[in-house]
């Protein structure tokens, strides 16, 4: 069996995450915490700033909401020293604010090891029926380089299979 090009693509599911974003403040780490504390009072926190999920070149959110700004805010407000979230990347000249383990709307997806999208369509529904979908199976967010999920937790679980049961065959992609 030779490698597989398919992929199983779950679009718009809730994952656990890191996200980043670059600063502004490119001098000194206290004029970085002081924008961090700007974006903390901003009515909308992703106004002039490209949030990411850490690892996604193209930034992995599909949905920024209330929600997310909610979780944002009280992610830096848990933070004893904002600094504690400030990392300098010297190649870049950049600080970088990164949060942990918040709840993103994204799309996750894991290779097939199937050759033809019949096969596929087979495999899934196979590994469905065994509850065996997420043993032997890479699952990481789309198109990033690391994975990106903190957990793959039973919830995601649970709606990564009510997805399948509605279209594995739409799930299914050739990559």
């Amino acid at each position: 069996m030779g490698q597989s090009n398919y992929k199983l693509i779950i679009p718009n599911v809730s994952v656990r995450t890191n996200l980043v974003v670059k600063l502004h403040s490119r001098t000194t780490k206290e004029e970085a915490s002081k924008e961090v504390g700007r974006i903390h009072e901003a009515d909308n926190v992703f106004d002039g700033y490209e949030w990411k999920i850490d690892g996604c070149q193209n930034g992995g959110i599909n949905k920024f909401d209330d929600s997310l700004q909610d979780q944002i805010k009280q992610r830096i407000d848990e933070e004893e020293e904002p600094e504690d979230c400030l990392f300098w990347d010297g190649g870049k000249a950049i600080f970088e604010l990164e949060l942990y383990d918040i709840a993103v709307v994204t799309d996750v997806a894991t290779p097939l090891k199937a050759e033809s999208k019949e096969d596929a369509a087979k495999e899934v529904e196979d590994q469905i029926n065994e509850k065996n979908l997420f043993n032997g199976y890479d699952w990481n967010i789309k198109d990033c380089t690391e994975t990106g999920i903190n957990k793959l937790s039973d919830s995601l679980k649970t709606e990564i299979r009510e997805y399948l049961k509605k279209d594995i065959g739409s799930c299914i992609q050739e990559v």
